[in-house]
């Protein structure tokens, strides 16, 4: 059961509503108004967290991802969003060391998975980075980028087969991820020379 202080209130719903959507700055400016209310929400803390990192306010970012779980130690998004944090300021090992947690407690996270194979990935260990992503159901919106990310391990070992399969998945993104490469009605590689 919640505790009363973790509901969300209507604004803070627009508010998430609102980053779905890609307006994060909105969304902060009403979280920020909001504050006052909200100190001891962790919910409110993860939301606060997760919008200032897709920002790029890292230290503010990770300010309230602390908050939240200090808050609600079971808020696993905020751990989350703690590992994303320190992966993006490029403290991989500590970020590696947080997913590694994040995945013993909550096996079935795959977002968390894939993380921790592309922080492997950063610092060299392919090997072990592949033998996550052998394991990941790709599925969600978090699963395009793994595919992505998993294709250019493969690449990096020789695997050109398996490697340009998942790489050439990129070009399929529906328009909410959009392509990177804008390469369309061409044939698929298929291995050969």
């Amino acid at each position: 059961m919640k505790k009363k202080e973790n509901v969300p209130s209507k604004d803070l719903l627009k508010a998430v509503e609102l980053s779905r959507s890609g307006a994060y700055e909105e969304a902060l400016r009403i979280c920020r108004k909001i504050k006052s209310k909200n100190l001891k929400n962790a919910v409110y803390h993860n939301v606060v967290g997760i919008l200032c990192r897709r920002l790029g306010l890292l230290d503010e970012a990770l300010m309230n991802s602390r908050r939240a779980v200090k808050l609600d130690e079971g808020l696993v998004a905020a751990k989350m969003n703690i590992a994303n944090i320190e992966l993006q300021k490029n403290n991989i090992e500590t970020a590696i060391n947080l997913f590694e947690r994040i995945v013993s407690e909550k096996p079935a996270y795959q977002e968390a998975k894939a993380n921790l194979a592309l922080a492997y990935k950063s610092i060299g260990k392919i090997e072990r980075s592949l033998n996550v992503y052998k394991k990941l159901k790709f599925v969600g919106s978090w699963s395009q980028k793994a595919r992505f990310n998993y294709s250019t391990a493969l690449l990096t070992i020789g695997n050109f087969k398996e490697g340009w399969r998942h790489y050439e998945y990129r070009w399929k993104i529906t328009p909410y991820n959009q392509v990177i490469w804008p390469i369309q009605n061409k044939p698929l590689w298929t291995g050969e020379r």
